[in-house]
């Protein structure tokens, strides 16, 4: 970076001040001018602040030009000649960015990977190929750097035969890319700014976007006293002790090191360098040195400044004004490698020189061990492969002399080679102090000594960073002052310079099987949209009624817009007509509130009364609707499509014509960077399948602070017969629902899911709603859970639809929402699943997709309750409550409050959170709370999906045989939660893979028992995998030659083992569960905790409690795995409840210690109990045991059934015990296996 050779220069703000004046025949400085200019720019840049905020653009300037489903292939870049990485190239597109104050321009669209401001670019900067799921995100960064005449040499006034003049101040800008692991704007940038410093070296400033240095400077002097003889000894300490008037400059050359020089730097120098491979470079003066004082001098540091920024200068290289090649200047970097002059300068050919600093050598390319040295290129591809995989950048910084051959502008910018093949590069010079032969080349901060022989010593305070700059001015006249006066306080002052801002511009997300063709999955615009300041401040037309009204119709202000869009302001009012802004840009419609009210024309055949089709591109605010009402009849409130589309402060509702239904209020269809903000949306009451809104999304949708309820009385329990609330269709992602309310709905709250129905003669339904196959004989709809094939008539024709469910939903974020008094789920699917017909799996229909499924939902910081209401489907696979899912992959529900009524004699199945299949979910820190019916039930629980938590479908008696299936659910972690169930268990599982079920609360309190989803009371976990052991066994093996190995699995590893797909352990640890039963319940056979795993278990630091009626325990705690460990719980119940507390059985190996029970524990190993290598039942202690009963008595009393049971679930063989075959009676009559 150039400098200004300056005598002195102050900063105006903190005295306020804002410009410089002349007074007549006085002495014209420099400084007056020049902080006369800074005043003056500073006063301007704050008032732009205030106007555009901190950055903004009015169009895509800057944004990446790509579009979600767009294909990108990587391609082998060098950067700097020695580094190489696969990277993703696509264009920037052209337009403007305001950030600081600053106004910055890109002229036309051009490639990332290939910037005219941004020569320097390296691998961290740069948008890297990757494999599987990355996230990018681009950012803006901007300083202002000054330009003399050695660089853009047409600065150069020839009149004044070689003399310059004054420089340039120019606004550099440079794009970046930046790998992330966040999948929002605000982390991402998060994420950016510490890779930057902040915190550390820099400290971000929100409200200006300004990176400021941490760093501080104080300059003092050589202090001490004068010596015995003050008349013969001048006090020459505590001052300057230069014997010039000097400006020096003080420059951090890494966190801990520094450089300075006089002159405050100043000039620059172009050079030409030819290495000599051995760590040094003959240095080619091709600006000359104006005198002898200024040729460079033995020791002396140097700093050599690469090229940042092509400018467009150029002129023909050979002087003609045709037919030539244009040759364009370059100008300096801020930074460059540090160098020291090791052999004397030569006037003759204006050379000398000079041994490069080790860390410039590697970031030049030309370290001996390198990124270059032997081999070739084959030690760069290799790191760029590697990086592919990595997702780390290759190499470290880089200082680019030479470019990628297919640089658009390679021709002009790469220097080719010396005649003797020596490496050559063109650079900038700059000169700074003259080093003591022993020193390092750049001075190691605070030592206490002087800058040189000035008498000043510098003391940093403060973490800066490289290039953080200082100007100290000092005066003979004046030897104990030091300019700025600022740099001699204790706390010193920040540096003068670089000034530079940040901003995030969008985030990408990629997706990649291999790292070679990337995905564009969504584009996400993390900068706001600025229009016109006329759009935001005033009206291009108003919109009023009476005599002197220019417009009248909303509509007739739309088309007189001008091209770039405009500001519609409607007065208050009815205004009947359908309004639609489409083809257009930047328009916003701004009414007042209630008072201006857009009403549908009678009759109307439009399909909404309010259209808006956003553009085809571009971010947020293109099209907005604010602060109005709308009241539409017999059509769609708001139709939304496109990107970019607003509605913020809009009350909106529909009504049915007669014998109709009543359509949506809002449908936001193939939306993209959409926004729906404090919105009230309704639909007047009305049978209905329709959704009150309805969101089909491409990618950043936000819904916030919206209220979706019902238009009826505001009386408890009043449900309108309307599906109504939120549906996020299927194919949908990137959608975020923060903050709002929904009540009073028929349907889910929040439904997530759509389906596609069609018929065998290729007829399709348009928009059937939500709820539309889930309908009573009245014709309201009724969220019974099940869809299938649905008879439409049409005039004479009578056609069968069938139902299948649309493609996944990604990315969704429910947060800070509250769900009520709706008669579905809180938020659901339309169904667990689908099961189709014959017929439709058959061609031409062909159905496949049999779930709703949506991957990476985010549900947090929620309040679901009072939903389920009303009557229910009587199904027992069908389920109500405060999360119902089809599938979810990548699922978290993480501090949600449930809470609602438990299934009563009319509900049929209610649950708090349910999931029929998925994998990776996390439930954490969740509530749960289903409180008994205000009657008693009677009769005993029927098997259904009643419960607190209930994750699969399954449900019933055949327990054992799920352990041996492929498991419907993968990846479950549960962990922080209490749940409380006053009919069915409070957790209830079947799920494959790594599982954990940690430090929940669990609590049952039926006024009835005997079912549930497995027909338990408290806690059932099912665990459906394979144990490490039995992974990857070669033929023959575990062979009992070669092995010493639990009895039976020799037989067990290689065949039953196989029968499940995935590994992964059980862990349930730390929870407190607790049983709580009428004591005058007759009932018996009880089991309030039952843990079964196919794989490896371990249960410990549990504490179970139960409240039981007299005689009606089997046992506490059944545990079951191939592998099992059971230690350090305490099991607690009734005395009377029964003889026995645990239950531990395995066939392989088995471990029960160090238990704390009421009665007996039964440790059971099969073949293997009491087989000292594979089977322990030691330190377990028991509170109450019948004289006559030894705790040994009850294992053989109980070793006949479990036997049977290990054999069902590992064996080979089914042996029968009382005509038996296992235990998958183990809620039914369990007397007829334990006797």
């Amino acid at each position: 970076m150039s400098v200004q050779d300056v005598t002195r220069l102050l900063d105006p703000a903190p005295q306020g001040y804002v410009g410089a004046r002349l007074q007549q025949a006085r002495t014209l400085l420099d400084s007056d001018t020049n902080e006369g200019l800074r005043g003056r720019a500073d006063d301007s840049r704050a008032a732009w602040l205030d106007v555009t905020g901190r950055h903004g653009s009015p169009d895509d300037g800057f944004l990446p030009d790509l579009t979600p489903g767009q294909t990108v292939t990587s391609k082998l870049v060098a950067f700097g000649g020695a580094v190489l990485a696969s990277v993703l190239d696509y264009p920037i597109r052209p337009g403007v960015m305001h950030l600081n104050g600053w106004r910055l321009d890109q002229h036309e669209a051009e490639s990332t990977v290939f910037q005219r401001e941004f020569l320097q670019i390296g691998p961290d900067a740069a948008p890297l190929a990757q494999v599987g799921t990355q996230y990018q995100l681009s950012i803006l960064r901007a300083w202002e750097q000054p330009v003399t005449a050695v660089e853009d040499s047409e600065l150069l006034e020839p009149a004044l035969h070689g003399a310059d003049g004054g420089v340039r101040l120019r606004r550099m800008r440079r794009v970046e890319v930046r790998t992330v692991e966040a999948a929002d704007c605000e982390a991402a940038f998060a994420e950016v700014l510490e890779d930057l410093g902040d915190g550390a070296s820099v400290t971000y400033d929100p409200r200006t976007g300004v990176l400021q240095s941490n760093a501080r400077l104080r300059l003092g002097f050589v202090g001490g006293p004068a010596g015995d003889c003050p008349g013969c000894e001048p006090a020459l300490r505590g001052r300057y002790l230069g014997s010039e008037d000097q400006t020096i400059r003080i420059m951090l050359a890494t966190a801990d090191s520094y450089v300075w020089a006089f002159d405050s730097a100043a000039p620059l120098y172009r050079a030409r360098l030819v290495f000599d491979g051995a760590g040094g470079a003959r240095v080619e003066m091709l600006t000359p040195p104006k005198d002898s004082a200024h040729e460079p001098v033995l020791n002396q540091v140097v700093e050599v400044l690469p090229w940042s920024v092509l400018l467009e200068n150029g002129q023909p290289a050979g002087g003609k004004t045709v037919g030539e090649r244009v040759s364009n200047e370059k100008l300096a970097a801020r930074v460059g490698v540090l160098a020291t002059v090791d052999a004397p300068y030569t006037a003759g050919d204006r050379s000398f020189h000079a041994r490069i600093d080790a860390s410039g050598l590697d970031a030049l390319g030309l370290s001996p061990s390198g990124k270059g040295g032997k081999g070739g290129k084959s030690a760069p591809e290799k790191a760029a492969q590697a990086a592919v995989k990595t997702g780390e950048p290759p190499g470290g910084e880089i200082v680019a002399l030479q470019w990628d051959p297919a640089h658009p502008h390679a021709a002009e910018l790469n220097p080719g080679t010396a005649e003797d093949g020596s490496t050559v590069g063109f650079v900038y010079l700059r000169f700074w102090h003259v080093k003591r032969p022993d020193d390092p080349v750049a001075l190691p901060l605070n030592t206490g000594r002087p800058l040189g022989r000035t008498g000043v010593v510098p003391t940093f305070s403060g973490t800066g960073r490289r290039g953080d700059f200082w100007r100290a001015t000092l005066r003979t006249a004046a030897r104990d002052l030091i300019l700025p006066w600022g740099l001699t306080r204790p706390e010193g002052l920040p540096p003068d310079g670089p000034r530079e801002a940040v901003a995030p511009l969008a985030l990408v997300e990629w997706s990649s099987l291999f790292g070679i063709v990337h995905e564009v999955v969504s584009v996400r615009t993390c900068r706001p949209s600025l229009p016109a300041i006329t759009n935001r401040g005033c009206c291009t037309h108003v919109v009023s009624q009476g005599a002197f009204a220019r417009f009248t119709t909303v509509q007739a202000a739309i088309d007189a817009l001008p091209a770039a869009g405009g500001r519609i302001c409607i007065r208050e009012g009815t205004y009947v007509g359908a309004v639609r802004v489409s083809g257009r840009d930047h328009v916003v419609i701004e009414g007042c509130g209630a008072d201006t009210v857009l009403l549908s024309p009678e009759g109307s055949t439009a399909d909404a009364l309010v259209t808006l089709d956003g553009p085809a591109e571009g971010g947020a605010d293109r099209l907005v609707l604010r602060s109005l009402t709308v009241r539409a009849v017999g059509q769609a409130g708001i139709a939304l499509t496109g990107r970019g589309v607003t509605l913020d402060r809009v009350d909106v509702a529909t009504a049915a014509t007669e014998g109709a239904e009543t359509p949506s209020a809002v449908r936001a269809l193939d939306v993209a960077h959409a926004r729906l903000v404090r919105c009230h949306i309704m639909m007047l009451p009305g049978r209905s399948p329709h959704a009150a809104l309805v969101l089909r999304t491409a990618g950043d949708v936000l819904v916030e602070a919206c209220a979706v309820e019902s238009a009826a009385p505001g009386e408890v329990g009043d449900i309108t017969p309307a599906w109504g609330g939120i549906q996020v269709m299927g194919d949908s992602h990137g959608v975020e629902i923060r903050g709002g309310r929904v009540s009073g709905w028929s349907g889910h709250g929040i439904t997530l899911g759509s389906a596609r129905w069609r018929a065998t003669d290729g007829s399709e339904l348009t928009d059937p709603g939500a709820g539309f196959g889930q309908m009573l004989d009245d014709g309201s709809p009724a969220p019974t859970g099940r869809l299938g094939p649905v008879d439409v008539t049409e005039g004479n024709t009578t056609r069968r639809y069938h139902p299948e469910p649309d493609p996944v939903i990604g990315d969704v974020l429910i947060a800070d929402c509250t769900v009520s008094g709706c008669r579905g789920s809180g938020i659901g699917s339309p169904a667990p699943e689908v099961i189709h017909a014959e017929e439709a799996r058959a061609a031409p229909l062909c159905m496949r997709r049999t779930t709703f499924a949506v991957e990476h939902l985010e549900v947090r910081d929620c309040a679901l309750t009072d939903n389920a209401a009303g009557p229910g489907a009587p199904d027992p696979d069908r389920t109500r409550g405060g999360v119902v899912l089809s599938e979810a992959r990548r699922l978290t529900v993480r501090n949600v409050r449930i809470a609602g009524p438990a299934r009563d004699a009319d509900s049929g199945p209610r649950c708090g959170l349910f999931v029929a299949f998925g994998a990776d979910l996390v439930i954490d820190r969740t509530r749960i709370t289903l409180t008994a019916p205000a009657e008693d039930a009677t009769g005993p629980q029927d098997m259904d999906l009643s419960g607190g938590i209930v994750l699969s479908l399954a449900h019933g008696a055949d327990m054992l045989a799920r352990l041996g299936q492929d498991p419907p659910l993968h990846g479950v972690r549960i962990e922080g939660n209490g749940v409380s169930s006053a009919h069915g268990p409070a957790l209830s599982m079947l799920a494959g893979g790594p599982c954990a079920v940690c430090g929940n609360a669990l609590e049952a309190v039926p006024r009835v028992v005997g079912t549930g989803p497995f027909g338990m009371v408290t806690a059932v976990i099912q665990h459906a995998a394979r144990v490490a052991e039995a992974v990857d066994l070669p033929p023959g093996e575990p062979s009992p030659e070669r092995w010493i190995q639990p009895s039976g699995s020799a037989a067990y590893l290689p065949g039953r083992a196989q029968t499940v797909g995935e590994t992964g352990g059980l862990t349930v640890a730390d929870n407190r569960m607790t049983t709580r039963l009428p004591l005058g319940l007759d009932t018996a056979d009880l089991m309030p905790v039952v843990i079964q795993s196919s794989g490896s278990a371990v249960v410990e630091g549990n504490q179970m409690a139960a409240t039981l009626p007299r005689g009606s325990l089997l046992t506490h705690c059944f545990a079951m795995a191939a592998v099992l460990t059971v230690a350090g719980n305490r099991i607690a119940e009734t005395i009377e409840a029964g003889p026995v507390s645990l239950v531990a059985t395995a066939p392989m190996m088995t471990l029960g210690s160090d238990c704390v029970l009421t009665h007996c524990p039964v440790v059971f190993g099969g073949d293997n109990t009491d087989v000292a290598a594979f089977f322990a039942a030691e330190d377990n202690l028991t509170l109450a045991r019948l004289q006559d009963r030894r705790c040994d008595l009850e294992r053989e009393r109980l070793a006949p059934a479990l036997r049977v049971t290990l054999a069902e679930v590992f064996g080979q063989a089914s042996p029968t015990i009382g005509g038996l075959t296992s235990l998958e009676a183990i809620a039914v009559p369990a007397r007829r296996l334990f006797p």
